[in-house]
Order: C-alpha cells, then structure tokens, then sequence
C-alpha cells in the first residue's frame, strides 16, 4: 500500500517526490506498532527493496524476511524511483 502511494505521489508531483525515511528511535513505539526494535533497519532496507520491485517492474514479485508477496501489479509507476532521504549508514 504504502508503494502504491509514494508512487501516485511522485505520479501527480512530476517525479519531484523525496521519500524521507526513519526506522523509529523509541523501542517501545515501535514494537507496539508489530515493528521488531532490534531489527528495524534489516525491516526497512527490506521494504525499500520491495518498493523498488514494485516501482520497476510490471508485474512484481517480492520474498524477503519480513516481506512476502506474490505476483502483484503496482499502478501508476512513479517517474522514477523516489530518491530515498536516509538518516545515518543505511546502505541499499
């Protein structure tokens, strides 16, 4: 779901849409929110790759750790993928 929305938002901005992410600061907020605390980077890195499959391809596919889906179609496609803004290290 959340693929499908940065797309349409960078869909309706002309392709000028920065995709900020944080992976939380708070260990109780995120494993209230399902989030695994210890993990959370592993967790978002993953759900980025998944966004790229998505955005990229017609018909998308995705088995990770954390995220598994089957053959789904993600529309509309961003102009290109979003540039993800990234606290910290995290490489992709």
């Amino acid at each position: 779901m959340q693929a499908k929305q940065i797309a349409t938002l960078d869909h309706f901005s002309g392709g000028r849409f920065l995709f900020g992410i944080g992976a939380g600061w708070l260990k109780e907020e995120t494993e209230i929110m399902g989030g695994n605390f210890e993990h959370r980077w592993g967790q978002t890195r993953e759900a980025i790759l998944a966004m790229k499959e998505l955005w990229t391809k017609d018909e998308a596919e995705f088995h990770g750790r954390y995220y598994d889906f089957p053959v789904v179609i993600c529309s509309p496609k961003p102009h290109t993928a979003p540039p993800a803004c990234l606290p910290g290290r995290l490489r992709l």
